[in-house]
């Protein structure tokens, strides 16, 4: 067996729920991966200060993370930000002019619906900050927001969009995905991929963790508990049946 020496997770729906701050049950399950010398990456669609509002020791000296915001469009390790990749005022007005053709579809929850992070673009369908429980609820599968994009496509040489969250449409440069981002992350840092497990929530056709798959194994999680189930095993360089 290939021991997995590195570690890479999602955040929301793996390591916390939507836009939620990490519990102590699972900090604890990450200082036995670190115990267990494993490297740890974290990944997400989200900005840099949102991931460290739910992980608010994510930079800290003390925890050796890899961190990958938006989508892995930057990359931060040890305090020091390795790369970026920032999308140009011209992908952004493509970018709106796509969210103006959707965004009536479905009636917003509050306003605060496109969050511009600098290399990507998150729209939500309900509004980033609406009730946790109405947007676990909204659309589990992805399968409405694969309805609109069928009905609304986007057709660009230089964007794509991806299902992201629990409501969101993720905007990136075209190709610069978290699969493409994974593998970048591997050859910086000089890893084996076939050393390397990625634990998502959102692995499915359409889903923002499908383009990790077929770049290293996989492990699909339906939340935070079922992830300190793997990491359990992961810690006793266990490999889980997948």
């Amino acid at each position: 067996m290939i021991m997995k020496n590195n570690i890479i997770f999602d955040l929301d729906g793996t390591l916390t729920e939507s836009r939620s701050e990490i519990t102590q049950r699972m900090i604890d399950a990450l200082a036995d991966l670190c115990l267990a010398g494993k490297q740890i990456a974290i990944t997400s669609g989200a900005s840099l200060e949102q991931m460290c509002k739910q992980i608010p020791f994510l930079m800290s000296d003390r925890w050796p993370f890899h961190v990958l915001p938006q989508s892995g469009n930057e990359y931060y390790y040890e305090g020091e930000k390795i790369w970026e990749n920032m999308l140009s005022a011209g992908e952004t007005q493509e970018i709106y002019r796509h969210i103006a053709q959707i965004q009536d579809e479905y009636e917003p929850l509050t306003e605060f619906r496109k969050d511009h992070r600098g290399s990507q673009i998150a729209y939500s369908l309900l509004g980033h900050d609406a009730d946790k429980k109405q947007k676990k609820e909204f659309d589990p599968d992805g399968s409405r927001r694969r309805e609109l994009l069928g009905e609304y496509p986007l057709k660009s040489r230089n964007i794509e969009v991806r299902i992201g969250g629990t409501t969101c449409l993720d905007y990136t440069k075209k190709g610069r995905n978290k699969g493409y981002y994974v593998k970048e992350l591997a050859r910086h840092n000089g890893w084996d991929l076939e050393e390397c497990v990625y634990l998502g929530d959102a692995l499915f056709k359409g889903g923002n963790d499908e383009s990790v798959l077929g770049i290293c194994d996989c492990i699909e999680v339906e939340s935070p508990r079922e992830t300190i189930e793997m990491i359990k095993m992961l810690a006793k360089h266990e490999y889980p049946d997948i």
